[in-house]
C-alpha cells in the first residue's frame, strides 16, 4: 500500500524498508544516549535537536505494523534505559509543542509576532477598507475586553492551564531533563509566565493615563464616575487574579524554581490604581452627600 501511494514498485519499496530496518538498533542507541549538546558544535538549538531525534523515533516506529512488533524484533526498545529516555524526549518535545502553539494563539490575539500591546495594529485592507490599526490594549478597552479577561474559559485561563501543565512534566521529568541537558527553563516559557502581569500592568497604566487627563473629575457625570469605578473594579480584581495564579506558578518545587517572571513594578503600578479608585469612591459618596443635603 505504502509502495502504491508513493509511486514506487513493491521491490523498491521492500528494499526500502530492509534498508530502513537496519538501522534500528542504531536509533535505538541514539535515543538512549540522547542528550542536548552545545550549539556552537551542532549548529542547532536544543528545540532543532530534540526535533531531529524525535524524527528518527518516527521514522522507526514507521517501519513496522505497530508497536508490539517493533518490540518483537528489537527486545531492547522495552528496556527501561529506552523507555526512561524516550519518555523524557517525548515530553520534552511535546511541552515545547504546547508552549509554541499557545504562543501563537496570543500573537494572533494580540496582533503582532512582538507581542507588544502598544503597537499599532499591522496595516491591512479588507474589501478596500482599511482595517482597525489601533493597539491592541485600546481594542481591549474600547471593546470592553476587560470582562472577557475574567472568563473562566477565556485565553487567560487557557494560558494557565497551558503553563501548569508544562510545570507537571517539568516537574516529573526533571532528573530525567538535567541529565539529558534539556533545558528546562526556555524563554518561550518565561515569555508565557510573563504575559498576564505585563497585559495587566498596560491596560492599567493606559487606564490610569487616560482618566488623569480629565482636569476636574467632579464636574463629571455621576454615569461617568459609575463607569470609571466598574472598570478599575474589574482591572483591580483582575490583578488579584493574576498575582494569586503567578504566586501559585512561581513556587519553587523539587525540579520547578524558575526566575523572576512577573512584570516590573506590576504591584506599584496595581497600587497606584487602588489608590485612584478610593479617590473615585470618595468623589461619589461626596457627591450622595451634597445630593442627600439639597435634597
Amino acid at each position: 500500500l505504502r509502495g502504491k501511494v508513493c509511486g514506487r514498485s513493491l521491490q523498491t519499496q521492500r528494499k526500502l524498508l530492509e534498508n530502513g530496518r537496519a538501522e534500528v538498533n542504531s536509533t535505538i542507541e541514539k535515543v538512549i544516549v540522547f542528550s542536548i549538546q552545545g550549539s556552537a558544535e551542532t549548529g542547532r538549538s536544543p528545540v532543532e535537536q530534540v526535533h531531529d531525534i524525535v524524527k528518527k523515533i518516527e521514522k522507526m516506529e514507521g517501519l513496522f505494523m505497530h508497536h508490539k512488533a517493533l518490540v518483537a524484533v528489537h527486545p531492547r526498545i522495552a528496556s527501561e534505559e529506552y523507555t526512561t529516555a524516550y519518555e523524557a524526549i517525548i515530553a520534552w518535545y511535546n511541552t515545547m509543542q504546547l508552549i509554541n502553539t499557545e504562543l501563537s494563539i496570543l500573537r494572533q490575539w494580540v496582533g503582532n509576532d512582538e507581542l507588544s500591546f502598544t503597537a499599532p495594529k499591522k496595516h491591512q485592507e479588507v474589501d478596500g477598507k482599511l482595517a482597525d490599526e489601533s493597539s491592541f490594549v485600546e481594542r481591549i478597552l474600547r471593546e470592553d475586553g476587560l470582562k472577557s479577561l475574567q472568563d473562566n474559559n477565556g485565553l487567560l485561563d487557557g494560558l494557565s492551564k497551558v503553563i501548569g501543565q508544562a510545570k507537571k512534566t517539568l516537574i516529573a521529568h526533571a532528573d530525567a531533563f538535567q541529565m539529558r541537558y534539556l533545558p528546562p527553563y526556555i524563554e518561550e516559557l518565561q515569555t508565557l509566565i510573563n504575559f498576564p502581569s505585563r497585559l495587566v500592568k498596560e491596560i492599567i497604566l493606559m487606564r490610569l493615563s487616560y482618566a488623569k487627563k480629565i482636569k476636574d473629575l467632579t464636574a463629571q457625570t455621576s454615569i461617568t464616575h459609575q463607569q470609571m469605578i466598574t472598570q478599575f473594579k474589574i482591572l483591580l480584581s483582575l490583578a488579584v487574579v493574576v498575582k494569586i495564579a503567578y504566586v501559585t506558578i512561581a513556587h519553587p518545587e523539587p525540579g520547578w524554581d524558575p526566575p523572576d517572571c512577573i512584570e516590573e513594578n506590576f504591584d506599584a503600578v496595581v497600587v497606584e490604581s487602588l489608590k485612584f479608585y478610593f479617590k473615585l469612591l470618595n468623589l461619589k459618596l461626596g457627591a450622595n452627600r451634597i445630593a442627600s443635603f439639597e435634597i
